[in-house]
């Protein structure tokens, strides 16, 4: 009679596959220790088609032959199979809103957010951010109880404009959202490159644009919105341009 041979020894392990030390003569089965299951007894000794992150006992016994039956079956190797790595990346994160502190992202299932591309958060509202400041924003499918995380989808660029304006050459009257202290044929670029924010920021002239050669005058805005209604606007005050036509005359003085 024969005795029960040792337990397999296992030779690697991915994530859907076993593999143990073949030994002429001897046969190999795999249990799903969790879902239980009929045992094939298999000769090559490896075991193909498994689940991500489950843990088998694997078991060895001699084969019968002609003259002999099958040995007794042995005691159990353990085996946890790998996570499974995703094959797919999930599209780009899409902003449904923002405003100067805060970004919200389309929610999509399983789907984590990141600014770095190294700490991810599963809410689709990052906060605390920086106005002025602009943001690279990835996502990922998160990792899970049967698969890593994906790899990080692209990136898009995300502008926090800032929710009020402030400058070290002009002063800034916050109240009455006024730029005063802007010295006569101050141009455009000259304006808003002495703004803090400048970069975000346009000048007009009514409803009209202005370049940024144009000498401005009292009653112009300063602008800073964007697509998503977060808007500021400030009205510049030339020294000594009373009635707004960008030069001083006698006209300024009655």
């Amino acid at each position: 009679t024969l005795s029960a041979p040792e337990a397999p020894m296992i030779m690697g392990s991915s994530d859907t596959t076993v593999m143990v030390n073949v030994r002429a003569g001897y046969e190999y089965a795999i249990r799903d220790v969790e879902n239980g299951g009929s045992i094939v007894w298999i000769t090559s000794g490896e075991f193909t088609g498994l689940s991500p992150a489950k843990v088998y006992h694997v078991y060895c016994r001699i084969a019968e032959t002609e003259t002999t039956f099958a040995s007794p079956i042995s005691e159990y190797s353990e085996v946890v199979t790998d996570k499974s790595y995703p094959t797919e990346v999930p599209e780009k994160p899409v902003v449904i809103a923002k405003n100067s502190y805060s970004i919200t992202l389309k929610a999509v299932p399983g789907v984590e957010f990141s600014l770095d591309g190294e700490h991810f958060t599963r809410s689709n509202v990052i906060k605390d951010l920086i106005p002025g400041t602009t943001y690279s924003v990835v996502c990922r499918y998160r990792e899970t109880d049967t698969s890593y995380a994906s790899f990080n989808s692209e990136e898009i660029y995300v502008d926090i404009i800032p929710d009020k304006i402030t400058s070290r050459e002009y002063k800034i009257d916050e109240l009455n959202k006024f730029i005063t202290e802007v010295p006569m044929g101050t141009s455009v670029g000259m304006l808003v490159s002495n703004l803090d924010y400048g970069k975000y920021a346009k000048v007009y002239d009514g409803s009209k644009a202005m370049g940024k050669l144009t000498s401005v005058s009292t009653g112009n805005k300063v602008v800073i919105d964007d697509e998503y209604g977060n808007r500021v606007e400030y009205t510049v005050i030339v020294k000594g341009d009373v009635n707004g036509d960008g030069i001083v005359t006698v006209t300024d003085m009655l």
